[in-house]
């Protein structure tokens, strides 16, 4: 499994198991955005919020290059990102 993938999966099982804050309507979307011509995998995404409160998407290039869009509260976070390590941190200090 490639390091982007393992990432991705990390960050999935951090919003799984606290699924009690991230509770949004939607749920969990998971999702890839693929290249025009190629239709290879360019990143993973991850849409994912807080009822009310927040509404996060996270797109992963590689483990090293990750772009998180939040809006509300949490719009702040808003950013590029180096390691998955990183961004649980901030969510955790914020749970």
């Amino acid at each position: 499994m490639s390091a982007r993938k393992d990432a991705y999966n990390t960050f999935l099982t951090f919003l799984r198991e606290h699924s009690e804050f991230f509770n949004a309507p939607y749920g969990v979307i998971e999702g890839t955005i693929e290249g025009k011509h190629s239709g290879s995998v360019v990143a993973y995404t991850i849409t994912f919020g807080q009822a009310a409160t927040m509404d996060a998407h996270l797109k992963i290039f590689s483990d090293k290059k990750m772009e998180l869009t939040c809006s509300g509260y949490y719009s702040r976070f808003t950013g590029i990102y180096r390691n998955v390590e990183e961004l649980i941190e901030i969510f955790t200090t914020y749970l």
